[in-house]
């Protein structure tokens, strides 16, 4: 009977070390996140499922030609992201396995590059623009040379933030090894600063804007399609919304805009700068990024978004302005109006309801 017991509990070790050894999706997944840290794009496409190339090239693809000493633009932007991914942290949660595919969520803390992207290529495109109109013609070194510059230059006027989401990663289980299949671009923007995410932004606005064939609806058409109750507030109401508290303290008109540091920007011929100051307060628990997504209305229903200078054209901005909860931050929205707007209002939507807030402000 002892040696009976004895070559079960012999059975049973061999079958709880053969358990522990057995792969785990979690483990795959930290490998793949520690060398996205790296930016070690090559061991992070040997953990992509052996089945995709279309995967692992989505990976490999992220630079080309980055390593090559030759290429200081693609180098540029290598450096960038490695110095970014290095700042990465995150937090594996409880996978769920269901046979040979699993699903590991992971919370992430990174650098939002999106603020800064977006300041670059608004300043870049505004050289051109300007470089275009003299007759001069820039060559693609030139080019990049220039964005490069852009850049280097928006850093001291953009300070960085960080975003944090949640990514479910799909795993697939081959050859006992468990393999990341078909990485999601939202994955990706972890280790690239969003600038995936702001790159198909972009793209897509231009073929928008491109395509004449149709034509979205205004806000305020889509409110009136949504039968949007409106809500009419003024100067000095305090407005309750999803996220954040909001006051708009004054509306001021200008035609120069004088930063402390920088040069004076002035208004194109036959416009305005309408620059608003108001209170944010920060109602959740955690931090959120103040997006530049408030719209103004003028008296003619054209819709106006945020000056896409705004960064480095005024002091005290609330574009992409990082809230901490509960704390009160006052600071400007600066729009570029046509003259004859003689009357506009902010409008936004409160998150989850019906609720069209509209701020006359003239």
């Amino acid at each position: 009977m002892k040696k009976f017991i004895s070559i079960l509990a012999i059975i049973g070790l061999l079958f709880v070390s053969g358990c522990s050894s057995a792969a785990k999706p979690d483990k795959t997944v930290s490998d793949f996140i520690d060398a996205g840290k790296k930016f070690d794009l090559a061991q992070m496409a040997t953990l992509v499922n052996p089945a995709n190339a279309n995967s692992k090239a989505k990976i490999t693809d992220i630079t080309k030609g980055g390593d090559k000493e030759a290429d200081q633009y693609e180098k540029y932007f290598l450096d960038y992201f490695k110095e970014n991914a290095a700042k990465i942290t995150y937090t594996i949660k409880e996978p769920k396995i269901d046979g040979d595919k699993a699903t590991v969520p992971v919370d992430f803390k990174y650098v939002n590059g999106s603020p800064l992207l977006k300041a670059t290529i608004g300043d870049a495109f505004s050289q051109v623009m300007s470089l275009a109109f003299t007759g001069v013609q820039m060559k693609d070194d030139d080019m990049n040379q220039l964005f490069m510059n852009s850049m280097n230059k928006q850093k001291t006027n953009v300070q960085e933030s960080f975003t944090e989401k949640t990514v479910d990663f799909n795993l697939v289980k081959a050859d006992n090894k468990w393999y990341i299949d078909n990485p999601s671009d939202e994955l990706l923007d972890v280790f690239t600063s969003n600038f995936i995410s702001v790159g198909k932004e972009i793209s897509n606005s231009f073929k928008s804007a491109s395509d004449n064939s149709s034509q979205d609806p205004t806000f305020m058409e889509q409110a009136k399609k949504d039968n949007a109750t409106i809500v009419n507030k003024t100067i000095g109401d305090e407005i309750v919304l999803a996220t954040i508290k909001l006051k708009i303290n004054s509306a001021e008109e200008k035609q120069t805009l004088t930063p402390q540091s920088g040069s004076p920007v002035n208004a194109k011929d036959g416009t305005k700068f309408v620059v608003v100051n108001a209170d944010l307060t920060n109602i959740t628990n955690k931090a959120i990024t103040m997006e530049p997504d408030l719209l103004m209305i003028d008296n003619k229903e054209r819709e106006f978004k945020t000056y896409d200078k705004t960064v480095g054209a005024i002091d005290n901005y609330l574009d992409y302005r990082k809230l901490a909860p509960s704390i009160k931050e006052n600071g400007n929205w600066v729009y570029e109006l046509p003259n004859d707007a003689t009357g506009y209002s902010l409008a936004v939507m409160k998150s989850g309801t019906n609720e069209l807030y509209l701020i006359k402000l003239k």
